[in-house]
């Protein structure tokens, strides 16, 4: 709408903006989203295109029908009624005629010439080291060497201060990695499974564990642990806070179980990428609700739904000891595979709004207060320990680049896992250096570098990520 031409006196000109007016309309309705209809934007933009005579015609127009119908449209009845009592006065529309007669194509000559001038690009040039990493069989030995050399992964050259390459791909066996050929390999499944048939007819398996590293990040949902209660009694579940979702739903088991029932109120839930699930069987119930470390009880509409199908949830007390801004709220957060039965959403914001917030570095998770309680959710990450521990031919060049240089000016053994909440690098990069005093742990380092080794903070084990998506 608010790309059409604004509207002249000219009576052709309301007859064109009237018919496309209408197709949009009809597209709309084609596409089955009726909210659009009610859009006081659109609306008024279409009004503002209109002449001022025109305009005070619409205002009489949209006075004397329904109220209840979509403003768009009634503009687009009225536009078809202006361009109705338009259409004998506004001029026919030509065409010119084209010369439909059979073209005469004329021969034209053409020229082309052929240079086998070397390439001035030096990736292109064969690595004096190619026969040097091509001799070794084993493709993650290949790396090994690649990387002792200081050799770019995607030419084979040394990596020198003015190094540049460019992006090419692999192309072997259609692969597009940004690496050298000579570095390929063929990429294995996450798990393997191998049986073996014996000569008296038993069969042995063996299990090969994963070839791919897992990065360790998580996302956190806002799962928090509740009380529900109805007629027949109450029971301990899990709730998932969604601010995106406009009703609350609750299973159809448990509330059987406290014996929550309502009228039948039947409705269609769409999801992201145009998902629909008919919910035929719905119920309109109402429930009391409280937080587990909450006292305030709330009374809730929620409707029923067979199964929700959330994954379980785990918040370990080894990701609450890395946080330093919740460990005042850990025992309000640790909980173990809390599986959803219950979605609160927009319907009842007062409850899953958040009143408070305690958030501390990047890639660490934050907690929220609401009406339930504290709730955990955002982003868990240790991917930098993950790089390191990881195999080169996993990485892209320029990650595989940054480990070879950790790995280079560092010895393994001297490594040691520190928080991210005590990570003095961060103090610079996130912070202000020239604020610094002399007495900052910038220059000092960390205080647990003054106390004996075995205070130190530990690795914690880690857990891996589940590969559910939420949709």
């Amino acid at each position: 709408m608010k790309s059409l031409p604004r509207l002249t006196d000219n009576p052709q000109d309301v007859c064109i903006f009237s018919s496309r007016v209408n197709n949009i309309v009809a597209v709309v309705k084609t596409l089955n989203r009726p909210h659009y209809l009610y859009n006081p934007e659109t609306v008024r933009a279409t009004v503002d295109k209109m002449t001022s005579a025109m305009r005070y015609r619409w205002y009489d127009y949209a006075a004397e029908t329904k109220e209840d119908e979509p403003d768009l449209i009634k503009i687009s009845a009225f536009l078809s009624r202006e361009a109705e009592l338009c259409s004998r006065y506004a001029k026919a529309e030509t065409t010119n005629e084209r010369d439909r007669s059979p073209s005469q194509k004329k021969p034209q000559r053409a020229y082309a010439t052929s240079s086998d001038a070397p390439s001035k690009s030096k990736c292109r040039k064969p690595p004096p080291q190619a026969n040097q990493i091509e001799a070794i069989s084993n493709v993650s030995e290949r790396w090994e060497e690649a990387k002792k050399l200081n050799l770019c992964f995607r030419c084979l050259h040394k990596r020198g201060f003015r190094h540049r390459c460019r992006y090419q791909a692999c192309v072997t066996d259609s692969c597009q990695g940004s690496h050298h050929p000579l570095l390929h390999s063929e990429r294995r499944p996450d798990t393997e499974m191998a049986v073996e048939e014996r000569g008296d007819g038993a069969t042995t398996s063996e299990v090969v564990t994963t070839t791919r590293p897992h990065t360790l990040e998580k996302a956190f949902l806002k799962v928090i642990p509740i009380r529900i209660q109805g007629p027949a009694g109450g029971m301990d579940t899990f709730a998932l806070l969604d601010e995106g979702s406009i009703v609350t739903l609750v299973e159809d088991e448990v509330a059987r179980a406290v014996g929550a029932t309502g009228p039948k109120e039947p409705f269609n839930i769409e999801g992201v990428a145009g998902a629909q699930i008919s919910a035929s069987t719905s119920m309109c119930v109402s429930l009391r609700i409280t937080g587990r470390h909450a006292n305030k009880v709330h009374e809730i509409k929620a409707r029923t739904i067979n199964r929700l199908h959330l994954s379980p949830q785990t918040i370990d007390e080894s990701i609450i000891e890395q946080c330093k801004h919740l460990q005042d709220i850990a025992k309000d957060l640790i909980y173990q595979d809390g599986t959803p039965t219950i979605l609160i959403g927009q319907d009842n914001w007062h409850i899953i709004i958040s009143r408070s917030v305690k958030s501390g570095a990047r890639g660490q998770p934050a907690a929220s207060l609401t009406e339930l309680g504290w709730v955990l959710h955002g982003l868990y990450s240790r991917t930098v320990l993950a790089w390191l521990r990881a195999g080169p031919r996993t990485y892209k060049p320029f990650v595989a680049h940054r480990v070879s240089e950790v790995e280079e000016e560092t010895k393994v053994g001297e490594w040691r896992w520190v928080p991210t909440a005590l990570n003095v690098a961060d103090d610079a990069t996130r912070g202000t250096p020239s604020d610094f005093g002399p007495d900052h742990r910038w220059f000092r380092g960390p205080d647990f570098l003054y106390h004996s080794e075995e205070s130190w903070p530990r690795e914690p084990e880690p857990t891996e990520p589940s590969p559910t998506v939420h949709g």
